[in-house]
Protein backbone atom coordinates (compact mmCIF):
# COMPACT_ATOMS: atom_id res chain seq x y z
CA UNK A 1 0.00 0.00 0.00
CA UNK A 2 1.18 3.34 -0.92
CA UNK A 3 1.03 5.87 1.53
CA UNK A 4 0.37 9.42 0.48
CA UNK A 5 2.95 12.13 0.96
CA UNK A 6 2.60 13.69 4.72
CA UNK A 7 1.55 18.05 4.23
CA UNK A 8 2.21 19.79 7.11
CA UNK A 9 0.95 23.72 6.62
CA UNK A 10 1.71 26.70 8.75
CA UNK A 11 -0.45 29.34 10.25
CA UNK A 12 -0.99 31.45 7.28
CA UNK A 13 -1.29 28.74 4.54
CA UNK A 14 -4.04 27.42 6.63
CA UNK A 15 -5.75 30.46 7.04
CA UNK A 16 -5.60 31.30 3.13
CA UNK A 17 -6.64 27.31 2.35
CA UNK A 18 -9.54 27.72 5.28
CA UNK A 19 -10.82 31.20 3.58
CA UNK A 20 -10.50 30.05 -0.05
CA UNK A 21 -13.06 26.67 0.78
CA UNK A 22 -15.13 29.83 1.99
CA UNK A 23 -15.40 32.29 0.01
CA UNK A 24 -18.03 33.14 -2.34
CA UNK A 25 -16.10 34.24 -5.87
CA UNK A 26 -13.37 30.75 -5.82
CA UNK A 27 -14.23 28.55 -8.55
CA UNK A 28 -16.05 25.68 -6.97
CA UNK A 29 -13.16 23.38 -8.18
CA UNK A 30 -10.64 25.75 -6.08
CA UNK A 31 -12.33 25.49 -3.47
CA UNK A 32 -12.12 21.91 -3.59
CA UNK A 33 -8.66 21.39 -3.75
CA UNK A 34 -7.95 23.83 -1.03
CA UNK A 35 -10.68 21.46 1.17
CA UNK A 36 -8.36 18.35 -0.16
CA UNK A 37 -5.35 20.11 1.03
CA UNK A 38 -6.70 20.44 4.68
CA UNK A 39 -8.04 17.93 5.19
CA UNK A 40 -4.42 15.87 4.01
CA UNK A 41 -2.93 18.00 6.99
CA UNK A 42 -5.51 16.50 8.97
CA UNK A 43 -4.01 12.89 7.75
CA UNK A 44 -6.75 12.20 6.05
CA UNK A 45 -5.83 9.58 3.08
CA UNK A 46 -5.99 10.17 -0.61
CA UNK A 47 -9.45 6.74 -0.77
CA UNK A 48 -11.13 9.38 2.49
CA UNK A 49 -10.48 11.92 1.11
CA UNK A 50 -11.43 11.49 -2.16
CA UNK A 51 -14.89 10.09 -0.83
CA UNK A 52 -15.46 13.13 1.36
CA UNK A 53 -14.85 15.69 -2.29
CA UNK A 54 -16.73 13.28 -4.14
CA UNK A 55 -13.23 12.77 -6.44
CA UNK A 56 -11.10 9.77 -8.29
CA UNK A 57 -8.38 8.84 -5.52
CA UNK A 58 -6.24 9.65 -8.17
CA UNK A 59 -7.27 13.14 -8.66
CA UNK A 60 -6.86 14.08 -4.72
CA UNK A 61 -3.56 12.42 -5.15
CA UNK A 62 -2.54 14.93 -7.81
CA UNK A 63 -3.57 17.84 -6.27
CA UNK A 64 -1.92 16.59 -2.65
CA UNK A 65 1.58 16.61 -4.69
CA UNK A 66 1.12 20.24 -6.76
CA UNK A 67 0.05 21.52 -3.06
CA UNK A 68 3.49 20.06 -2.29
CA UNK A 69 5.78 21.46 -5.23
CA UNK A 70 4.06 24.97 -5.94
CA UNK A 71 2.17 25.70 -2.32
CA UNK A 72 -1.31 27.61 -2.89
CA UNK A 73 -0.83 29.18 -6.20
CA UNK A 74 -0.42 25.60 -7.78
CA UNK A 75 -4.33 24.92 -6.73
CA UNK A 76 -5.23 28.14 -8.65
CA UNK A 77 -4.01 26.78 -12.10
CA UNK A 78 -6.02 24.40 -14.36
CA UNK A 79 -5.33 20.72 -14.80
CA UNK A 80 -2.47 20.11 -17.39
CA UNK A 81 -5.34 18.54 -19.26
CA UNK A 82 -7.34 21.44 -18.82
CA UNK A 83 -4.30 23.64 -20.45
CA UNK A 84 -3.90 21.50 -22.81
CA UNK A 85 -7.58 21.22 -23.95
CA UNK A 86 -8.49 24.98 -23.23
CA UNK A 87 -5.72 26.46 -25.74
CA UNK A 88 -6.61 24.78 -28.59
Amino acid sequence: MRIAPKIELDAAVQRELTALTRRGRVEARVQQRAKIVLLAAEGWQNKEIATEVDLDRRQVALWRQRFLEGGVQALMHPASWQEHSCGE
